[in-house]
């Protein structure tokens, strides 16, 4: 029987002091302005949270690739290279090569290689390090006649005697057929020391080229980065390429982007909050949704789900204290991090809804109304919270802190035991106190009073939820 000596330490603990002192009323104001404070405070720190996945972090502590990558990232100074793509762009007609090429006069002044030579200008914003080998440039001077080694047909220069003559206003420049006919052979010819420009050695791979529809199916302006010493640096070089490219193609008509062997690895943070959000927010969602009809109570549904909101926005907040980026590991864990937090809540919630109606007696006498309730789940299944997955979970997650694996000890142990110790304290502090305010009314525990069939049929109402001072009523008995 509840109250006998068969008790233990625990239970009697939380029924003799702890349920009484945290249902006063100058302790739930206080319990609810500290947790709406530390809710604040996490969301305050979101956007503190770092983006990636440190290669380092993936590997074991004592493994020699950690000083090497920590010396790659110190030391070496070079950036990976760049490629900006056009697709689909008629090439051999002039207004297209205009929209490409920069050492013209009649170039557009926002042209491809005038906007990249620009942002190269500004590399803490660009992050770009390097002038652009232009294919299109090099090869319409591969053409000048004043380069005599260059374009040659038999004994002359390509367009000596050339009507109109080659010149920097591109007038004289090839076009349609005679543009893809001449781009041939620049792209066979080999690169000597009479000759630098020949485009074999330098843009042999650059370019698909289209005779029989006379076009450039596709083709490359090359780069690079400045060197990229952290995640942070890989991502804002990846999101600095997509903006310019972007800014290209709204400039010129022409669609552009942008290519690098990183990239591969490093797009997924461009949309993962905005994704994390979503799969956050569903979850969330369906907890909602579940247990309000689980409950019976829209009310108590939406203080559960309040209650994991909470947990999940300060483990969030933890992430940028503790060192934790978001990354793929650990949205997954986030999402789990939802039904874990659930499961530290739902029994003190059903324990309300459904109070036991032997322990409900003993409430009588200090609390009534919804302070009743949350005294009587607290006395119920709060010795269970705190015994069966508080400390169980604990001590498994402890096991984590001995691991050598990085990544193992920062996406798992620092976050779970964040969420061990957020989910425990909001679970047995603030849920309680949220639900004695917010929570919807009560029904007879179904397996205290004639079963689950009588209950269902019955489904009448507990107590009324009238406004009530508990602590008035709990020293007025002394």
């Amino acid at each position: 029987a509840f109250g006998s000596n068969e008790d233990g330490f625990l239970q009697r603990f939380v029924h003799k002091t702890y349920a009484p002192f945290l249902l006063g009323k100058k302790v739930k104001v206080a319990v609810f302005v500290f947790f709406i404070t530390i809710f604040a405070a996490g969301i305050a720190l979101f956007p503190e949270v770092e983006l990636g996945l440190d290669q380092r972090i993936a590997i074991p502590s004592d493994s020699y690739l950690i000083p090497y990558f920590n010396d790659l990232y110190a030391y070496f100074d070079a950036g990976p290279p760049v490629y900006f793509v056009t697709r689909e762009l008629n090439v051999a007609e002039r207004s297209h090569q205009q929209q490409l090429c920069g050492r013209f006069s009649t170039c557009n002044e926002f042209s491809l290689a005038n906007v990249l030579e620009q942002e190269r200008k500004r590399p803490e914003v660009s992050y770009i390090a390097d002038s652009t080998a232009s294919w299109l440039d090099d090869y319409f001077t591969w053409l000048n006649p004043s380069l005599d080694e260059c374009c040659v047909d038999g004994t002359q220069a390509c367009f000596e005697g050339r009507n109109p003559p080659w010149n920097i206003t591109l007038s004289g420049m090839p076009e349609g057929e005679e543009f893809i006919s001449y781009l041939q052979r620049w792209i066979k010819s080999s690169t000597t020391s009479e000759c630098p420009l020949a485009g074999q050695a330098a843009y042999g791979q650059a370019l698909v080229i289209d005779s029989d529809r006379l076009t450039i199916n596709a083709s490359h302006f090359r780069t690079s980065h400045t060197p990229l010493h952290s995640q942070e640096d890989f991502i804002n070089a990846y999101k600095a390429a997509r903006r310019i490219a972007d800014d290209i193609s709204a400039r010129t008509g022409a669609a552009v982007f942008p290519y690098s062997k990183f990239y591969i690895f490093f797009d997924q943070y461009t949309s993962i909050v905005d994704t994390s959000f979503a799969l956050i927010g569903a979850a969330l969602a369906i907890v909602l949704t579940i247990s309000s009809a689980l409950l019976g109570s829209l009310r108590t549904g939406a203080v559960v789900t309040t209650t994991v909101i909470m947990i999940v926005a300060d483990i969030v907040g933890t992430m940028s204290l503790a060192g934790v980026s978001l990354n793929a590991v650990s949205l997954v864990n986030l999402v789990i991090c939802v039904g874990i937090g659930v499961e530290f809540c739902a029994h003190i919630a059903r324990a309300f809804m459904f109070p036991d109606t032997a322990i409900m007696e003993k409430a009588q006498n200090k609390f009534r109304g919804r302070d009743a309730r949350a005294w009587t789940a607290l006395v119920n299944v709060g010795g269970s919270v705190v015994s069966g997955i508080t400390v169980t979970k604990f001590l498994g997650v402890a096991v984590l802190a001995f691991t050598r694996s990085k990544i193992f000890e920062i996406y798992y142990f620092r976050i779970w035991l964040a969420l061990v110790l957020f989910a425990s304290t909001h679970a047995l502090v603030f849920l309680p106190v949220a639900l004695s305010l917010f929570g919807g009314e009560g029904y007879i525990d179904p397996e205290s009073d004639g079963g689950l069939e009588q209950d269902l049929a019955a489904r009448r109402h507990l107590l009324p939820d009238d406004d009530y001072d508990s602590d008035d009523y709990y020293f007025g008995m002394w």
